[in-house]
């Protein structure tokens, strides 16, 4: 044991330390797990629950029968069930000033990684957690009271290996408050990330495609579902109101198990050629699902937090008006791999099926699809979503045809969502935010423009505490027809056709959208 004013000092600068750093999308502070830094291991002798053996080749094989089946997530690992918790298992070590260590260490025989799901979760202020495996190759964390989720729910990503070691940190302040309650541990018996590309026609995002293509790619995202055992993919889309609400689109099917645990992976890309490192530590634990339907194949999730900024995650644009594309592309995460780009370079064409109208597409010209595509977007020639992928069967050898949802098709659904204030936009265009989350009502009621409709020139009413750097205007197609930086006063608008608009201002903080009519 260190002595008691050495820990005291120690303990305060690293936990100092911890939670001063922003390492991740789940929050995390960064730092190694305490026990590390003390000056004796305690951890050589910690006894390790063994999970039932997981018999990989016969669980390939199923998922073989099964792979025809696109319509459902990538199965990679399965769930093992526990339930452990600070009670009733694990190792208590109580350091000389009454501060305490829990560790609990799990071994599956042939698992490629391991990762927790808690049905409880609670870290108070001070707390901190972290998971790794023995020879300290791999860490996550530390996990702390910016973690917790109203639903009490939590869930880890996948760690390499077959071993994994929680460890969990409580200063004598907060003694007994923590709840952790292990209910499954996910064996995978696949690799979490397959690096080889397998059909010869694929294409991967990142080193070889244009820079523009990587900058759309990065609003698609990997989904963890199903208490970490299977792959989807989804989209994170813009609204009207272009606050930055982090908004996932996917189809209805990949609902598997609680959103509260899904694991959202970004920008996945082979930068083999910059970095050589695979490993991604962009990611955002758990979402709240806001609508879904199945006869549309939709559904429609907001994230627990916002991409972080340096992640350079754009907000993908949408268009609504059904029409027929001169050309598509399809960017996804199939089988759960790094992220791959398909392209058809003619038009695809829509059919009828149960009274929904459907994309369809043959022979992809670069590209397949496969188990884990599910949810992926289909952009237009403008590089827009118009819709996702449900189901198909083509294959590099073979060819043969993949279906999507249809974005016009689901409108009704998730109007509310993608354009909240019913500005009747059309189209809305792909952006970077560059300013955190604002409220919305309260910048739309304290800000007005009149006389709305008018015929020549908007005054502007500005209640708030910040000013307006610029204003763009755009007609209900969102196409931009005018673009100033604002100084103060009317902002002309005689030369406009008449019609219905949208005004944009910028702020320091975010955007506002005002909708107004020329006569």
């Amino acid at each position: 044991m260190i002595q008691g004013k050495e820990t005291y000092t120690f303990l305060g600068l690293f936990l100092a330390i911890c939670l001063s750093v922003q390492t991740s999308g789940q929050i995390t502070r960064g730092g190694d797990p305490v026990s590390w830094n003390l000056s004796e291991t305690i951890n050589t002798d910690l006894d390790q629950i063994n999970l039932p053996e997981v018999n990989g080749s016969e669980l390939m094989q199923e998922d073989a029968n099964i792979a025809l089946q696109r319509n459902l997530p990538f199965r990679f690992a399965v769930a093992q069930s526990t339930d452990l918790n600070l009670d009733n298992d694990g190792r208590w070590t109580t350091l000389q000033n009454g501060d305490r260590i829990w560790q609990i260490s799990f071994y599956s025989e042939g698992a490629k990684s391991l990762a927790l799901n808690f049905s409880e979760f609670f870290l108070p202020k001070g707390t901190v957690m972290h998971v790794y495996d023995p020879e300290r190759t791999h860490v996550q964390g530390g996990f702390t009271n910016t973690n917790n989720k109203s639903s009490g729910k939590f869930a880890t990503s996948h760690l390499p290996g077959d071993r994994l070691i929680l460890e969990y940190y409580e200063p004598l302040s907060a003694r007994n408050d923590g709840k952790i309650s292990i209910s499954s541990v996910s064996h995978a018996y696949r690799d979490v990330i397959q690096e080889d590309v397998n059909d010869s026609c694929e294409q991967f995002l990142g080193c070889e495609t244009p820079e523009n293509i990587n900058k759309l790619g990065s609003s698609v995202v990997r989904i963890t579902v199903s208490s970490g055992t299977r792959f989807t993919t989804g989209v994170l889309l813009n609204n009207t109101s272009f606050s930055g609400k982090p908004l996932v689109l996917t189809s209805f099917d990949a609902l598997f198990g609680n959103p509260d645990t899904w694991i959202f992976d970004f920008n996945l890309l082979d930068n083999t050629c910059f970095s050589g490192a695979l490993e991604n530590d962009q990611n955002i634990v758990g979402a709240k699902l806001l609508a879904s339907d199945n006869e549309t194949h939709v559904a429609i999730l907001e994230l627990s937090l916002k991409p972080l900024k340096e992640w350079e995650v754009q907000y993908a644009g949408w268009n609504k008006t059904g029409d027929t594309p001169q050309h598509v592309s399809f960017i996804h995460h199939p089988s759960g791999a790094l992220k791959k780009i398909n392209q058809h370079h003619t038009a695809p064409y829509y059919f009828s099926e149960e009274g929904q109208m459907l994309w369809t597409l043959n022979d992809w010209e670069v590209g397949s699809s496969s188990q884990g595509s599910l949810g992926g977007p289909l952009f237009d020639e403008k590089n827009l979503v118009i819709g996702w992928y449900i189901r198909g069967s083509h294959n590099c050898e073979d060819g043969g045809e993949d279906v999507f949802a249809r974005l016009f098709s689901a409108w009704p659904i998730i109007k509310k969502q993608l354009d909240p204030f019913n500005t009747g936009m059309v189209e809305v265009s792909g952006f970077y935010p560059g300013f955190d989350q604002i409220d919305e009502r309260i910048l739309e009621e304290e800000i007005g423009i009149f006389p709305n409709p008018t015929s020549s020139s908007l005054n502007v009413v500005n209640q708030t505490d910040n000013g307006f750097l610029s204003y763009d205007i755009l007609d209900m197609t969102g196409r931009l027809v005018a673009s100033e930086n604002y100084r103060g006063g009317p902002i002309e608008v005689i030369d406009l056709l008449p019609g219905n608009y949208i005004i944009r201002f910028t702020m320091d903080d975010g955007f506002v959208h005002k909708k107004f009519i020329k006569n």
